[in-house]
């Protein structure tokens, strides 16, 4: 029968299971890649829900900054094992155009409320 599920399904499927399990955390490496964009919503909603509302502490692992500070709270970014940020989702905002750029090794400018690669 999973075999019939879209990828976004079978994804939450795959979260659903584990949180079934009544672990105090869900720890996920890349939980929206290769999803559509309505998916990944769906995944990022139903990862905010399992932390409010069940207590379930989640740690993902993920190159989608997007995706990252739209569920979680705290982000911690690694370059070659090495820290270039630690902090909260506002104070990454507040500098993003330089953490951006550490994070990814180019050039970031705001542009329009986006940020873009220079």
């Amino acid at each position: 029968m999973m075999n019939t599920l879209s990828g976004g399904e079978f994804q939450a499927a795959l979260i659903a299971g584990a949180v079934a399990q009544e672990t105090p955390f869900l720890l996920l490496d890349e939980p929206t890649a290769h999803l559509d964009p309505h998916h990944q919503k769906n995944i990022a909603l139903m990862l905010k829900r399992i932390h409010t509302e069940r207590g379930v502490s989640v740690i993902t692992v993920t190159h989608d900054i997007n995706f990252a500070l739209s569920v979680h709270d705290n982000v911690l970014a690694l370059v070659d094992g090495k820290t270039v940020f630690c902090g909260t989702k506002e104070e990454f905002r507040a500098d993003a155009v330089k953490n951006l750029s550490r994070i990814f090794s180019v050039e970031f400018r705001a542009a329009g409320g986006a940020y873009v690669i220079v």
